[in-house]
């Protein structure tokens, strides 16, 4: 799942959903975002990312040419063996309270009207 939020509005965009995202598709999904927010790009200053490898130039580059800064991330990855430490986040817990954020959002969202896509879910049916 791909997921970008304005910090300022907290509006989210929900950019796609595939089981194995690659950095093609990564890049992609960041230019369909550039055409969907043509006008209000211009008032982003900063993509803040992390240093996943599907994070390739061209994905940069999309929001580089809109004048939009790319930070990464700091890695902070703790050495393997070892326990990490209080107060840290795993991938895992992100990615589980990102789904519980979208279905909570849907719940709480009304339907727009028309078919629509399909709700998201968590696991298949």
């Amino acid at each position: 799942m791909l997921i970008f939020i304005e910090h300022g509005t907290r509006r989210l965009h929900i950019a796609g959903v595939t089981p194995n995202p690659t950095g093609s598709w990564v890049a992609q999904q960041a230019r369909n975002l550039a055409m969907d927010l043509a006008i209000s790009m211009d008032t982003l200053r900063f993509l803040v990312r992390d240093r996943d490898t599907k994070y390739t130039a061209p994905f940069d580059e999309v929001f580089g040419a809109n004048g939009i800064q790319v930070i990464k991330t700091p890695p902070r990855a703790p050495p393997a063996g070892r326990k990490p430490s209080a107060g840290s986040i795993s991938i895992p817990t992100v990615v589980e309270s990102s789904t519980r954020y979208v279905t909570t959002c849907e719940a709480i969202i009304p339907p727009l009207p028309g078919p629509g896509p399909a709700p998201f879910r968590t696991r298949p049916p």
